[in-house]
């Protein structure tokens, strides 16, 4: 009786996690940020790898205070420009580096650099982005400011963030999160030796996401000018020079 259980316990599990189960988040092709170019498909819930003994911070808010000084150029409302985040299984020394990332979002936004380079990227010689959702790099940007997320559809001028720090270290995926989730699943594998401004990267890529905004599953010649890819790694750079 007992191995008749178990064994219905493990189906039930499976059915859970099977990509074909169209009524199941597992369904849908993560949108992740991979190191490897990888098609990635998680499961909503990973199960931890290695000897990941975080305490569970939950409901722990913090909200960046808005400042007032913008770049010339810059829209006044970039000035608004703030972070909402709860998190899940976070360290106190896991928040401060968040808080730090947060920071360095913060700052950049408000500047002019960040909003060239938004303005005037380019693909295959025209100002674009790749998987642009038919808008513009103007649009795209003040996408940014509005902070208006697809399942937040309030235009609030923040970045409305729902972390969750796993550990899955047989994995190239950076973070990843679905398109009818807030939340936003970081790997404590990467998080761990990133600094700052390589988790400022990860967020804004993932935030980026929940904005609407997609990109090739795969590693592709065009995926790196994608608004998650291309944006983060703005961010980054822009991050290293404050």
């Amino acid at each position: 009786m007992k191995t008749t259980l178990s064994l219905l316990v493990l189906c039930l599990f499976l059915t859970a996690c099977n990509p074909k189960d169209v009524t199941d988040t597992c369904a849908q092709t993560a949108q992740a940020e991979d190191t490897e170019g990888n098609t990635v498909t998680e499961c909503p819930v990973p199960t931890p790898g290695g000897n990941d003994t975080t305490p569970d911070e939950d409901d722990d808010v913090v909200v960046t205070p808005p400042d007032d000084t913008v770049g010339p150029n810059v829209p006044a409302k970039a000035a608004l420009f703030n972070s909402s985040v709860s998190f899940t299984n976070f360290q106190s020394a896991d928040i401060d580096k968040v808080e730090q990332a947060l920071n360095f979002i913060q700052k950049i936004v408000r500047t002019t650099e960040f909003r060239d380079r938004v303005l005037n990227h380019t693909y295959q010689g025209v100002k674009q982005f790749v998987d642009n959702n038919g808008l513009t790099n103007e649009q795209i940007y003040e996408k940014f400011l509005d902070g208006k997320e697809t399942l937040l559809p309030v235009i609030d001028n923040q970045m409305d963030l729902q972390l969750e720090l796993y550990a899955n270290y047989s994995t190239s995926t950076v973070g990843y999160t679905y398109a009818n989730t807030t939340k936003i699943w970081m790997n404590r594998k990467y998080f761990d030796v990133y600094d700052p401004e390589e988790v400022a990267r990860n967020v804004f890529h993932e935030w980026t996401h929940k904005l609407g905004f997609g990109h090739d599953s795969s590693s592709t010649s065009r995926r790196p000018y994608s608004v998650p890819y291309a944006v983060g790694n703005i961010i980054q750079d822009l991050a290293y020079k404050l």
